[in-house]
Formats: C-alpha cells, structure tokens, sequence
C-alpha cells in the first residue's frame, strides 16, 4: 500500500523514472493520463477545464472561479482514490502535497541541470533551435511551480517537502528507478492495519470536499474538509440553513454512517 510521488523538473526524466518503478513492482503508475480518464469519470466539465489549466499556474480569474476550485478538489480526491489503494506511483500535480498527510508515503524530487534537460526535450520534441529548447525547459518549470505555489502556498522545489531528491545527471534514469523501488519497498513493509484506516478516512473527507465542491449554487469559498480521530469534519461559512440541509444530505451520500460533524458558520 506504499505511495510514491513524484515531482519532476521538465525533462529531467522524471516520468520515465516512474514508469520504471511501476513495472519494477508492478504496480500502477498514475499520471496526466490516468487522471484525465479520472475527471471524466466525474463529469465531462471536469475533463475539459483539466485540458486547460492542469500543472498551469492559475490566472486571476481562475482563481476565483467555483470551476477551477471544484476541479481541484476532484482532482485531489482522484490522487487519493489511487493512494487508498494498492501500492501505486503519482506523478506530477502536487501530489506530494496533497498526500501530506498519508502514511507510508514516499514523496521524491526529480532534477538535473539545466543544460542536460535542455539537450533531452531537443531530442524528444524534435527541436533544432537551442534557445527554443531552453525557453520551452524555463517556462515549463515556471508553470509548474506556479501551480503549486497558488494552490497549495508552498515552493516546488522545497528540499524539506520531499524525503530524497535525486538527480539523473548522477546517476541514470534506471539507477533512480531502482533506488526508489527499494526504498517503496522499505515503506511498504512498514505499513500496518491502522494506516489503512487512515488512509481510506483522508481518501473520504477528500471525495465529500469534492462532492461538495461540484454544487455550482453551493458557493462555499471557505469550505474546509478533513479527518479527524472522531470522524470527517466539514468547516464552512454558509448563507441560509438550506445549505446546512444540503451539506447534510451530501455528507450522508457520501459518507453513509461515516461520523461526519459539521463546523458551519452562518454570514453575518
């Protein structure tokens, strides 16, 4: 039941590492793709806003438009529905911050200098200008790091937010492979009953936030869920007692007996 997550600079190889790793152990390799098919599962709005603004930093519109928050949301609560269950590799979309919380994760970052990605997306993309390669490396990793900036507030490359940071200029991209594969491995051995118990209540409070989330007329900017020992709390600021009714019902749809105690502040 190990989790790896993988944030990568663009063309340091960090997909490819991923993949190697899923074949190792044979298990899944979740990814843009994987994802995609995930969001259209939810709703075909859901997929077509992911075409648009995935790893992208957020303008100012999007930032504050309901869409992109219910699409992150149900972003979020795909990546846990994958970490819930076996053993699986997330590359990409912050998920080494979404998962903050999960046990038996290993979160990893992917880099290599400049110059050696800058010589890989040349050959990849078929690109003869060199000045364009290196456009194309620097504003994709502008993007990227955006992205987790405006949605989760922190740094993408902060060393203290990853467990081993490796780069595939020392070593190759088959030897990185290898060395997360055994340390996946090491966290797996390590997992107990109890971080399954855990890990299947942060996966729910993530599929009620979405639930909730997905309600165009249910604008909740300041909605909070999480797990808790006691249970899933929902914390909001709500309008009228009709939305209270609503949140309820959804929590019910979702959660079924799952305990589920409502923080809701009234407007003032």
């Amino acid at each position: 039941m190990a989790i790896l997550t993988i944030s990568r600079q663009y063309g340091s190889g960090g997909r490819q590492v991923g993949l190697l790793v899923a074949e190792r152990l044979g298990c899944e390799l979740v990814d843009k793709s994987t994802l995609h098919r995930d969001l259209l599962a939810r709703g075909e709005v859901w997929a077509r806003l992911d075409m648009e603004v995935d790893e992208v930093k957020p303008d100012l519109w999007e930032r504050h438009d309901w869409r992109y928050h219910a699409w992150l949301a149900n972003l979020e609560s795909a990546i846990w529905d994958h970490a819930e269950g076996a053993r699986t590799v997330i590359v990409g979309r912050g998920s080494n911050y979404i998962l903050a919380e999960a046990p038996i994760c290993l979160r990893a970052r992917v880099e290599a200098p400049l110059a050696m990605r800058v010589e890989r997306i040349m050959a990849r993309e078929g690109i003869v200008e060199r000045a364009r390669a290196e456009e194309l490396v620097i504003e994709e990793d502008r993007q990227r790091a955006g992205y987790v900036r405006s949605n989760y507030g922190r740094g993408w490359d902060e060393a203290v937010a990853y467990d081993v940071s490796l780069d595939t200029a020392a070593q190759t991209i088959a030897e990185v492979a290898a060395r997360l594969a055994g340390l996946l491995e090491e966290k797996d051995r390590l997992a107990t009953p109890a971080d399954r118990l855990r890990l299947a209540g942060l996966a729910l409070a993530a599929r009620l936030k979405a639930r909730i989330a997905s309600e165009r007329d249910l604008l909740l900017p300041t909605l909070k869920v999480r797990h808790a020992p006691s249970g899933i709390e929902v914390e909001a600021v709500i309008h009228n007692p009709g939305e209270r009714d609503r949140i309820e019902r959804l929590a019910k749809e979702i959660c079924g007996e799952h305990p589920v105690r409502l923080l809701l502040h009234r407007r003032i």
